[in-house]
């Protein structure tokens, strides 16, 4: 959606292109949620056929916080890769010596 705005079936459709499990009633309550905090703007579409549909976009402050939030996860993902090339150095088995020549 921060890329162009869609109506709620086609934005479903682009969650699971994307590999995402993304349920019906689930995407349009979520994006109801993210319009009364003022992240999404919407508004009918009346001009093709068939009923109407809402439209949905990102607005500059949900663009704010979706910034705000790649950062994060961004910082989240180093703080595990740093934690598991540690975790590694420390859980590899200790080299065995050679048995000695009899």
């Amino acid at each position: 959606m921060h890329l162009e705005p869609g109506y709620g079936y086609e934005l479903r459709v682009r969650l699971v292109a994307r590999g995402f499990r993304a349920d019906p009633t689930s995407v349009y309550r979520i994006l109801r949620e993210l319009e009364e905090q003022g992240l999404l703007d919407s508004r009918w579409d009346e001009a093709g056929q068939g009923p109407r549909r809402r439209v949905y976009r990102l607005n500059r402050k949900g663009r704010r916080e979706l910034e705000h939030t790649a950062i994060a996860f961004a910082g989240a993902r180093n703080a595990q890769s740093a934690f598991l090339r540690v975790y590694k150095k420390q859980a590899a088995p200790a080299p065995v010596a050679a048995p000695a020549p009899a």
